[in-house]
């Protein structure tokens, strides 16, 4: 397996739980994830 270097943003949350952060960083997370597409394989057919 090869290195791989990912870009990391990290939001802070003073006070916030697990279950506080998700929802009023939903749109970053979204964001974040548009933004770091994978590209999808073709796949091979089983007659190859």
């Amino acid at each position: 397996m090869g290195y791989v270097t990912r870009k990391n943003t990290y939001i802070e949350v003073p006070g916030g739980l697990h279950s506080d952060v998700v929802a009023p960083n939903l749109a970053a997370v979204v964001e974040f994830f548009d933004a770091h597409r994978k590209t999808m394989r073709s796949r091979r057919s089983n007659s190859d």
